[in-house]
């Protein structure tokens, strides 16, 4: 039951002659009503894919986490500081700020392993656009880090934690509230610096005008 909606058309009676644009306008009005999300704007007949919304909230992430500005747009990226470990990469150990290119992220099958001093007794081997973890890639079976391959890594966390669909409702609180798995996100518990809620709203509305899954 939806207690705020506007009464539906009326029917056509056998003793009245109803104008079926109007009869159609109004029938409109009312099924845009009760199907648009809270809050939507009913003027606006545009509403974003459920690709359209996972990449923009994509974008958010790699925007909390340093990588929107990070050369290859932070795919290749460790978490920055000094690498103590690096198995995989043993040339990187001792340097800082590491990137991987195009031609190592293809040979990867798992999170690359560079350990990074990240502060005081911290350490990460978060990597990549998405600052995907060993653990979190463990977990969701990442093994293609390639950007494509890394694309589909973040889609498939968001997913998880159900942070897609109250974007798509339009409640874009609860979705970033769904994305603490991202301790950079707006009133992340952790201690690690995180965004406002306002700079992550913008970042999102301003994905949507540029990503190619969002033209319309």
């Amino acid at each position: 039951m939806c207690g705020d909606c506007p009464p539906p058309p009326p029917p056509p009676t056998p003793d009245s002659e109803v104008d079926s644009s109007v009869l159609a306008g109004l029938l409109w009005r009312w099924l845009r009503f009760i199907l648009l999300p809270a809050g939507a704007d009913p003027s606006n007949k545009w509403r974003p894919s459920r690709d359209c919304v996972t990449g923009a909230l994509e974008e958010v992430i790699a925007y909390a986490e340093g990588m929107a500005n990070q050369p290859n747009d932070g795919y290749g990226t460790a978490v920055q500081g000094t690498v103590v470990d690096s198995p995989n990469f043993p040339e990187l150990v001792g340097q800082t700020n590491v990137q991987l290119n195009q031609a190592q992220l293809k040979t990867l099958t798992g999170n690359p392993g560079i350990n990074v001093h990240v502060g005081g007794v911290g350490y990460s081997n978060a990597f990549g656009r998405y600052q995907i973890n060993g653990v979190t890639a463990a977990q969701f079976n990442v093994t293609d880090w390639t950007p494509s391959g890394q694309d589909d890594a973040a889609a498939a966390i968001l997913e998880y934690y159900n942070a897609v669909q109250p974007a798509m409702d339009g409640n874009l609180q609860q979705a970033f509230w769904n994305m603490f798995q991202w301790a950079s996100m707006p009133d992340s518990p952790y201690s690690q610096p995180h965004i406002s809620m306002a700079q992550a709203t913008a970042v999102y509305q301003n994905a949507l005008t540029y990503l190619p899954e969002c033209s319309h």
